[in-house]
C-alpha cells in the first residue's frame, strides 16, 4: 500500500434489539475517529487516508448503520445523533404511541429518525455539526437485511438430467448508494422505498412491531435477474425484521465492498490484489461475540434446563451463530486463496507458452500478466473463488474489555461472560427498552469497546503512528461516561422501574388480547 492509497473500510452492524444502544456507542466512536482523520488529512493537504465505502446492517444494525452513514457524509457529530436515537428515543413510552394490534409501533422511530438526519434546535438552527473538513467526500453503499413475509421463489437446477426444484427464501435485502451531496430528502423519499423506510422495516421485529410495507417496483428487474419467479403485480412486499433469517450478516457488505473496489480500481480484484492495491478491512460491530458458558447449566445431566431458559438461549444464540458462520466462511475463502496462489507459483515454472495460451483461451482471458498470473486466475475460477481477494476482518465486541488486564469496564471476579457486561441482555435482548439507564450503560460499553479495539486495529490496517494517535485522542476527548451507579450489567426484570413494569404488563395484555381475537375470529367458512 502506497502513501496515497486509502484504507478502505466496510462496516457491518449486526442485529441486536435493544442492544442497538451498544452498537450505537461503538459505531459513534468509530465515526468520531474517522472524522478526525478526515479533518487531519484535509488540513495537511493529503488525500483521505481512510474511507468507508460500504455499510450494512440488519434490524437494529440497519438503523445504526444508516445514521452512521449520514453522519459521515453530511458532517454530523455521531455522538449526540446516535445517543439520541438509541438512549433517549428508544423508550417503551415512545414506542407504544399509536400502536394497533401489535404491542409497539415504529411510527415514532420513523419520525424521530427523520429529525436526526438534519438536527436543528428549537429555533430551527442547524446543530450537531462538525467542521466541513471532517466530512467524507466519497459515496457509501448502504444495505439493509429484511424478512420478506411473502417469500421469494426461484428454480434450482439439478445436476445432469434431473428435474428443477423450486426454492423458497424469506431473506431479502435492499441497497442504496448515498452521496456526500445528498440532502435529507434522499433519505426519506420516495415514500415506502427510501433508506429510512428500509431501515425501519428491518427493525420491525414480529414479536413487538407491525410489519412494514415497501415499494420494490424499481427493483423488479434485479429480482428477475436473480431468478425470482413470483414478483407480485403490485410490486410491494410486507416486511419484518430479517435478523433471524440473515445467515450471512457480512455477506451483503462484502458484495458492496467488491463492487466499490471494482469501480475504484478499474480492473479485476485478482489483478489489484497482486499489485498491492489499498488495504481492505471489514469491521463487524457485534454485542454477542463471546465464548460458551462454562457454569454447567447446559452440561449437567442432573439439572434439566427450564423451557423458558431454553427458549431464551436459542433465540439469543441465533445472531452469534450467524456471525460465527460468516467469519468462518471468510477465513475459508482466505485459506483457499492462499493455497491456490501457492499452487500456481509451484506449477507455473513447469508450463510452456503453449500451456499459457491454452489457459487463456479456456478462460477467455486477455488480462495482462505472466504464466503464473493466468494459472492463478484459472485455479481461482475452478475453485469457485474468482474475483475474491483476501479479507481482513475486525470485530468490535464486549469481549475486547474482558481481554483487558484492567479498567473500570472489566467485570468483578467471577463475571467472565459478555452478558455480564450488557445491561439490555435480559428479556431476550429487549430489556434495554425498559429503562434509559440500561441503554445508556450499553451505549457507554460500546464506546469503551471501540476504545479498546481502535489503536491496534488502525496499526494493523497500516496507518502511520501519528494518525493512530490523532484518532485515539479524538475518541478520548469526548465526555462519554457511566452514570451513577455505574455500569448496569447483569440487569434483570426486577431492576426495571415499577411504572415501566406496569407498562410492560399492559403491552403483554394487549398482545394476548390480539392473539385471542385472532384465535376466535371466524374463518372463511364461518363468515
Amino acid at each position: 500500500m502506497t502513501a496515497a492509497d486509502p484504507v478502505r473500510i466496510a462496516l457491518t452492524v449486526s442485529s441486536g434489539a435493544s442492544l442497538g444502544a451498544y452498537e450505537a456507542g461503538a459505531t459513534a466512536g468509530l465515526v468520531v475517529a474517522l472524522q478526525r482523520l478526515n479533518e487531519r488529512d484535509f488540513r495537511d493537504g493529503r488525500p483521505a487516508s481512510v474511507r468507508v465505502d460500504a455499510v450494512g446492517g440488519t434490524s437494529a444494525g440497519a438503523m445504526v448503520g444508516l445514521l452512521a452513514t449520514r453522519c459521515l457524509l453530511a458532517g454530523l457529530d455521531p455522538l449526540p445523533v446516535l445517543r439520541d436515537a438509541w438512549v433517549r428515543n428508544a423508550s417503551l413510552r415512545r414506542l407504544s404511541r399509536g400502536r394497533s394490534d401489535a404491542p409497539l409501533t415504529m411510527a415514532t422511530v420513523h419520525s424521530d429518525t427523520i429529525g436526526l438526519l438534519e438536527p436543528r434546535d428549537r429555533r430551527g438552527r442547524p446543530m450537531h455539526r462538525v467542521p466541513d473538513a471532517a466530512r467524507q467526500r466519497q459515496p457509501i453503499e448502504f444495505t439493509a437485511g429484511l424478512g420478506n413475509l411473502q417469500g421469494l421463489t426461484s428454480l434450482i437446477e439439478s445436476a445432469g438430467d434431473g428435474p428443477a426444484h423450486s426454492g423458497l427464501t424469506h431473506a431479502d435485502r435492499v441497497a442504496f448508494t448515498l452521496d456526500p451531496d445528498d440532502d435529507r430528502d434522499r433519505y426519506v423519499q420516495p415514500r415506502r422505498s427510501s433508506p429510512v423506510d428500509a431501515a425501519v422495516a428491518s427493525m420491525s421485529h414480529p414479536a413487538l412491531f407491525d410489519p412494514r410495507l415497501l415499494d420494490r417496483r424499481t427493483d423488479e428487474q434485479s429480482y428477475r435477474r436473480a431468478g425470482v419467479a413470483n414478483f407480485p403485480e403490485s410490486g410491494h412486499f410486507w416486511y419484518a425484521d430479517g435478523g433471524a433469517l440473515d445467515r450471512r450478516p457480512l455477506g451483503a457488505t462484502l458484495g458492496a465492498a467488491r463492487r466499490a473496489d471494482h469501480q475504484a480500481w478499474g480492473s479485476s480484484p485478482d489483478a489489484t490484489a497482486a499489485e498491492g492495491k489499498p488495504r481492505r478491512v471489514h469491521v463487524l460491530v457485534h454485542p454477542h461475540t463471546t465464548a460458551p458458558d462454562d457454569d454447567g447449566r447446559w452440561t449437567d445431566p442432573d439439572h434439566r434446563p427450564t423451557w423458558n431458559d431454553t427458549l431464551v438461549r436459542m433465540v439469543t444464540t441465533l445472531p452469534v451463530e450467524s456471525s460465527y458462520a460468516d467469519l468462518r466462511g471468510i477465513e475459508d475463502v482466505n485459506v483457499r486463496l492462499r493455497r491456490l496462489d501457492q499452487l500456481a507459483g509451484a506449477l507455473a515454472p513447469h508450463l510452456d507458452a503453449g500451456a499459457e495460451q491454452a489457459l487463456r483461451r479456456a478462460l477467455g482471458d486477455e488480462a495482462p500478466g505472466d504464466t503464473a498470473d493466468v494459472l492463478r486466475r484459472a485455479l481461482r475460477e475452478a475453485g469457485g473463488v474468482a474475483g475474491r481477494v483476501p479479507v481482513s476482518t475486525e470485530v468490535i465486541s464486549p469481549l475486547r474489555l474482558l481481554q483487558q488486564p484492567s479498567g473500570d469496564a472489566r467485570p468483578p471476579a467471577g463475571q467472565e461472560q459478555v452478558p455480564d457486561l450488557l445491561a439490555g441482555e435480559f428479556l431476550v435482548r429487549f430489556g434495554g427498552f425498559g429503562g434509559q439507564a440500561f441503554r445508556h450503560s450499553d451505549f457507554v460499553l460500546g464506546w469503551r469497546s471501540l476504545q479498546a479495539w481502535l489503536p491496534d486495529a488502525l496499526r494493523r490496517a497500516g496507518l502511520p503512528e501519528p494518525a493512530v494517535v490523532a484518532a485515539v485522542e479524538a475518541v478520548e476527548e469526548r465526555d462519554v461516561r457511566y452514570r451513577d451507579p455505574g455500569r448496569r450489567g447483569q440487569a434483570a426484570l426486577a431492576d426495571v422501574p415499577l411504572r415501566t413494569r406496569l407498562r410492560m404488563a399492559g403491552l403483554m395484555a394487549h398482545a394476548a388480547r390480539s392473539v385471542v381475537i385472532d384465535v376466535l375470529r371466524p374463518g372463511p367458512r364461518g363468515r
